[in-house]
């Protein structure tokens, strides 16, 4: 059974407290930074199969589809998403191509900074500040990837994938993302698949509840958000802002926003 919290530490900070047992392939629209409490867990993405144990803490990049189960029982993380903002001035780098740097580094094992950062969200008396502080920290020890894009097809997909950052709200089907991407459909789907982990129209749905979140944090209706994002109508937002998050959307936003 799945259990998560979500709070709003602070406008740079949100935070989810949860125990599960594991969540589908899914994306963020910033860095996810996870704090593994207690058992073992196996995550998957793109770049590995990574097993972690309680005391580690894996970062997975924004839009970057990641995966998580655990064999046996259910395990208790929080999840950290700083904001673009604060993860950009963190790492010190110029954003490329309207996105954040991409880490390198997707797992650290305990250290006296992941320690620190343990503390400052266990601690009864817990500050965002001394959060971010911790957090801060543990970037500045991350390993950034400078290496080329490689290959046609991830040019291909990256200009997709930019399509539907820039036009989430707006119609978008897959034989027009194919087009764009200057490949045929069935060939799209395919590299799509293997570059990213989800199909195309998955990894758009998935933009707009990433979008939908930022909105819901903003203090927005949940129906213009729902309009705002390009789905249907709330009751669709709802549905796949559930399988993501865990929870309704109604709900995160009483738990952000208070």
């Amino acid at each position: 059974m799945t259990r998560i919290k979500f709070s709003l530490e602070r406008p740079d900070l949100l935070r989810a407290h949860a125990s599960a047992q594991g969540f589908d392939p899914h994306l963020h629209d910033t860095f996810s930074v996870v704090l593994l409490h207690t058992g073992s867990a196996t995550l998957r993405l793109r770049r590995g199969i990574v097993p972690v144990h309680a005391g580690d803490v894996v970062i997975c990049n924004p839009f970057e589809v990641h995966g998580v189960g655990s064999p046996h029982a259910s395990v208790e993380y929080d999840v950290l998403y700083p904001s673009i903002r604060f993860a950009r001035e963190c790492l010190g780098k110029a954003v490329r191509g309207g996105l954040l740097p991409v880490l390198r580094t997707i797992l650290l094992r305990p250290s006296r900074t992941t320690h620190a950062l343990f503390e400052a969200v266990r601690a009864r008396d817990r500050t965002a500040v001394a959060a971010e502080n911790a957090l801060s920290g543990l970037f500045r020890e991350c390993k950034l990837d400078d290496a080329d894009l490689p290959g046609r097809s991830f040019d291909a997909v990256n200009a997709a994938c930019q399509i539907i950052h820039d036009q989430y709200a707006q119609p978008l089907d897959t034989e027009r993302l194919a087009r764009c991407a200057g490949l045929h459909t069935s060939h799209f789907i395919r590299v799509f698949h293997r570059l990213t982990g989800l199909a195309p129209q998955t990894y758009l749905r998935q933009v707009r509840v990433a979008r939908a979140r930022q909105l819901i944090c903003a203090g927005a209706e949940l129906a213009d958000v729902a309009y705002m994002t390009g789905f249907f109508d709330q009751p669709h937002l709802t549905r796949e802002f559930k399988k993501i998050h865990g929870i309704t959307p109604g709900r995160f936003a009483r738990e952000v926003n208070g």
